[in-house]
Parts: C-alpha cells; sequence; structure tokens
C-alpha cells in the first residue's frame, strides 16, 4: 500500500462518494473556492518547495498523454519526449472543501485506500469542471492555458527541477511507469498572465517511454503517445 496523499484523497472521496454535500455530480462543480487554499499542503519530495510569499492559486488533474518522438525504427531505439498534451480539471475547491470537512486523518479512513489506476483517474475529471489546456508549443515551451480560470490565467513554463516519482507510484492503462515530479517557473516573457510564478507536477500516473520496442516499426520523427495523469499545483502573489 502506497502513501496515501492529499490527491489521492480526492480520488478517494469522488469515487466512493462518501458525502453528497461535496461531491454530488450536481453540486461539484458549483463549489465556491476554499477557504484559504493554503490549507492543501504540496505533497512531500526532495523538490524545493514555494517561497512562503507565494500562495496556492490552483490544484488542477491532468489527464493526456506524455509524447515522445522515434529517431528510428528501429527496436533498440529510445523514444526522445517531445512534450505533453493533457486536458486539466480544477480540483482546488474539491480538494479543500474535503480537507476541511474531514480532517486529513479523518479522511483517510473514511476512503481508505485509492485506487491511482489512470482509468480511475479518468472518472474523477468527469467529475471535476475543466479548467484548461496543457501543451507545448512549436517552440517546445510547455505551457498551461487556464482559460476557464479568473482573468484566464497562462503560464509558459520553463523547468527547475526534477526528482523521481515514488517507487510505488502506479503505472499507466498501457503499463508505462510514472514520469518524474517536476518544479516549474514562468519563463520570464510576455506570455504570462494571471501572476502564476511557480507551478509543481506531482502525484505522476503512467507517461513514461519505458517499455522496449516502442519504436520498432515507425518512421524517424514518428511519434510514440503514453498515457499519463497528474496533478499541478500553481502558485502566485
Amino acid at each position: 500500500m502506497g502513501i496515501f496523499t492529499p490527491t489521492a484523497l480526492l480520488t478517494s472521496l469522488i469515487l466512493l462518494f462518501l458525502n453528497a454535500t461535496i461531491i454530488n455530480a450536481g453540486v461539484i462543480k458549483a463549489l465556491p473556492p476554499a477557504k484559504g487554499n493554503n490549507n492543501i499542503p504540496l505533497p512531500s519530495s526532495t523538490l524545493a518547495g514555494p517561497s512562503p510569499d507565494l500562495k496556492l492559486r490552483h490544484v488542477v488533474l491532468g489527464l493526456g498523454h506524455q509524447n515522445y518522438t522515434c529517431s528510428s525504427s528501429d527496436a533498440s531505439a529510445t523514444p526522445e519526449l517531445g512534450g505533453a498534451l493533457a486536458t486539466l480539471y480544477d480540483a482546488t475547491s474539491v480538494l479543500g472543501v474535503a480537507i476541511q470537512r474531514f480532517g486529513n486523518v479523518r479522511a483517510t479512513k473514511l476512503a481508505g485506500e485509492a485506487s491511482c489506476a489512470t482509468d480511475a483517474q479518468n472518472k474523477v475529471g468527469g467529475f471535476l469542471p475543466e479548467l484548461g489546456k496543457h501543451y507545448f508549443t512549436a517552440e517546445g515551451v510547455p505551457s498551461f492555458d487556464l482559460y476557464n480560470g479568473d482573468g484566464k490565467p497562462y503560464f509558459s513554463a520553463q523547468k527547475l527541477a526534477t526528482v523521481d516519482a515514488p517507487s510505488d507510484a502506479c503505472k499507466g492503462r498501457d503499463g508505462g511507469k510514472a514520469v518524474g515530479w517536476l518544479q516549474l517557473k514562468d519563463d520570464g516573457t510576455d506570455r504570462n498572465r494571471g501572476g502564476l510564478t511557480m507551478a509543481y507536477r506531482v502525484q505522476t500516473v503512467g507517461g513514461a517511454a519505458d517499455a522496449k520496442g516502442l519504436c520498432q516499426g515507425k518512421k524517424p520523427g514518428e511519434w510514440v503517445t503514453r498515457d499519463y495523469s497528474a496533478y499541478y499545483y500553481f502558485y502566485g502573489n
């Protein structure tokens, strides 16, 4: 059994329908922002935490694909990361209200062990309001367009640090191991708006191109996609 984290708690609360006032399908989209989003802790890792002056602005569930390219059709060729494409779902209110309502310990006991399989995460996404998209630009810049958020925030990112996912992290539906956890900062360009300055990719499921033979029969430059999900924590002033 892996460590039960707040984001796993979110999955369990929704999947198990523990409390209709929080996760009823007719109510969830109308939840107001949780009071004091900063009561939601960033999942623990060796990544440096956000500076004290930054506030948690959004917690989102990303569901999509990590995209890789093949340099040759040889079975031994290693796919190279070329980007990602994911739909982002707003989990801030649900996660904040769940922690406020139950507290971490009580909610954990109620929820039991969470399933972190990608298909279970997809069910969660079906209950959460869509907040935006994550993609890489033509220049290879990881970008987050939160077009349904207040002020339509846009986060144009650059990677600060990465750590391996926990050893017990779940594989994706296609068998790929979990991609690493990331710390990102805004890249300082005028593409950024909405005051987001720092983000973390955590609680990853799948996404790695670690299987043998993924490029076999592929043309040079052809894409290989791997299912993944992750939670993204966005911070700003």
